[in-house]
Order: structure tokens, then C-alpha cells, then sequence
């Protein structure tokens, strides 16, 4: 619809002006979400988490937008680029990178592989 794209295009411009902020980009994958335009939204979560890569959240918003669209596609017999492995790599991507202060965070990926 019109005011889909709208918004999009918003986000996108907003994105372009401040693309290392956190709370911009969960904004918009929680939007992407909530409007269940997964493909749209893996792309928008492998931006998030490159130019983000200190971003405990993005990285757990991404494994989350990966089963979401995994369980769509298993309920609605349509085609999915997601799977099991693809959420592992995006685990050991964040965890590979350090960016993480705290140990627990290193946790926190591994947990969110988990559920």
C-alpha cells in the first residue's frame, strides 16, 4: 500500500542520515516486522547489524526476524531464503566480531541461537 511505502521511504531516509542509530534501525525492523515483509526485512537487519556491529539488540533482532519468517513460511507453504544454519552464522558473526563490553552479551547471542 501507499502508506507502507511511505514509511518505508521514511525510515530509509532516516537511516540515511543517521546510519549508526540503534534505536532507528530496531524501530524499522520492528516495523517490518509487524507489517510481515520479511524479505524486506532480512536486508534491512544485515544493515543493521554491519553498520550497528556493537549492537547486542540488532544482532538478537536479526536471529528473531530470521525465526519469525521461518515460522511464516512453515504456517503459509511459501518460499524462504531462512534456515536453522543461517541463524547460527548471523551468531557467530557477532559474537566473531568482539564488539561486545560485557560477557554476558556473548551469552545473550548464544541464548537467543537457542530459543
Amino acid at each position: 500500500s501507499s502508506s507502507s511505502s511511505l514509511c518505508v521511504y521514511v525510515y530509509e531516509r532516516g537511516i540515511a542520515e543517521c546510519i549508526t542509530h540503534e534505536g532507528l534501525w530496531s524501530s524499522f525492523i520492528f516495523y517490518l516486522l509487524r507489517e510481515k515483509r520479511y524479505e524486506m526485512c532480512a536486508n534491512v537487519c544485515r544493515r543493521a547489524c554491519r553498520n550497528c556491529p556493537h549492537s547486542l539488540q540488532l544482532f538478537k533482532l536479526h536471529m528473531q526476524a530470521m525465526a519469525a519468517s521461518m515460522q511464516s513460511s512453515n504456517s503459509n507453504s511459501h518460499g524462504d531464503d531462512f534456515n536453522v544454519n543461517s541463524i547460527l552464522v548471523v551468531a557467530k558473526s557477532a559474537i566473531e566480531l568482539h564488539f561486545f563490553e560485557r560477557k554476558e552479551d556473548y551469552l545473550e547471542v548464544l541464548l537467543e541461537y537457542c530459543r
